[in-house]
């Protein structure tokens, strides 16, 4: 008595459409403009995301006790502060040789304690999202801002340069 298994194959080919593939653009969009909350002002944010990082991580101490970092708001440009008598960290620099060394070293040093965290490598996205999205803004462009502004890029390596583009990208179509 000899069995013979038929192979059957199954043709997916004709299967009927089912569902539209999500625009996942449009998803990563809405993604970043709910992380950053983008449309509202700093006093009714919710606390979470970006809001939630710096409310978790703010106050900063200094080892000694002496000096303390607050956290006001996660925008920041010299010439409208200037403008408005608000306080600006960079302008308290002499040039723009110590605001690039400075920057720098605040840069270095975000990243090097980010290792440290549970999460590095979303911290390491969160510090160089905040570079690119500060620098990718029209203000930036500004002669003694430029300078710094390249510089700093250049610094920070590939992984900010590409986030930069992508903020350039997103404020060119008005979504950032």
């Amino acid at each position: 008595m000899s069995s013979t298994k038929m192979n059957t194959r199954i043709d997916f080919g004709k299967i009927k459409h089912l569902a539209d593939a999500p625009d996942l653009l449009d998803i990563q969009i809405a993604s970043f403009r709910e992380f950053f909350q983008l449309e509202t002002t700093p006093d009714k944010r919710n606390i979470e995301g970006l809001f939630r990082v710096f409310k978790d991580n703010f106050p900063i101490t200094d080892t000694r006790n002496i000096f303390v970092l607050e956290f006001l708001d996660y925008f920041i440009d010299l010439a409208e502060d200037r403008a408005f008598g608000d306080l600006n960290f960079v302008a308290y620099y002499q040039d723009e040789a110590q605001i690039l060394t400075r920057l720098t070293h605040f840069l270095r040093q975000s990243l090097a304690g980010s290792r440290h965290l549970a999460q590095p490598a979303f911290a390491e996205t969160v510090i160089y999202g905040l570079l690119a999205m500060y620098l990718s803004d029209p203000k930036a462009n500004a002669p003694p801002e430029k300078t710094v502004k390249s510089a700093l890029l250049a610094t920070a390596g590939g992984y900010a340069r590409f986030l930069h583009n992508l903020c350039r990208l997103l404020r060119r179509r008005r979504i950032l």
